[in-house]
């Protein structure tokens, strides 16, 4: 019997006005500070680059993207070690990436393609789908799309490379992206690896 007042007299201080203001800081920061982690792991160097190389990697980026989300992708990765400096093939790694998850979350595709291959001193990405398209120019414009990922984070990182984005959605059938990056010259390329990347 003794216990209840205790703890009403425990409780009391939350019905102060403060509380919920607090609260709602501590959800605000804490939401930042998962954003800034996500973006921190989001730059590191993915530990298959080391251990499976750039085209090994990207297949396997592909094939468990197709296992997870029960979607047919049909793939043409040409051998493209060594091409690109170590930050290259981070950002085109997470280029790749970026394209697929898209495709899972918001194409509701029945199919897919990922083709990859150098061609005329360039890098030749194509990730396409036959889902329903969208309105590239509006998500663009959109002030409210989520920053730093998407198509945003995608086309920045193909500015880092110097490449060229072409995005060719269209509305009930599916979305064309492709990305030509150039490539760099043989003493461009020998540039120190940064495995904690």
């Amino acid at each position: 019997m003794t216990c209840l007042p205790r703890v009403n007299h425990v409780l009391s201080p939350c019905r102060s006005p403060a509380i919920p203001e607090q609260l709602d800081e501590i959800s605000r920061v804490a939401s930042q500070a998962i954003e800034e982690v996500r973006e921190v792991s989001y730059n590191l160097r993915p530990y298959q680059l080391d251990r499976l190389g750039l085209t090994l990697a990207l297949r396997d980026l592909v094939n468990r993207v197709a296992a997870s989300a029960a979607i047919p992708f049909h793939t043409e990765i040409d051998p493209v070690d060594r091409l690109l400096s170590s930050e290259g093939e981070i950002n085109l790694f997470r280029i790749v990436q970026e394209g697929l998850n898209n495709i899972v979350k918001h194409s509701d595709a029945a199919t897919a393609r990922v083709t990859i291959r150098p061609a005329g001193g360039t890098l030749q990405l194509v990730i396409e789908d036959d889902g329903r398209g969208f309105d590239y120019a509006a998500l663009l414009a959109d002030p409210k799309r989520p920053r730093g990922f998407g198509l945003s984070g995608l086309a920045e990182r193909v500015r880092i490379l110097n490449g060229r984005l072409r995005c060719d959605p269209s509305a009930g059938q599916g979305t064309r992206l492709t990305v030509e990056v150039p490539l760099p010259t043989s003493h461009e390329q020998k540039q120190p690896s940064h495995p904690d990347r």
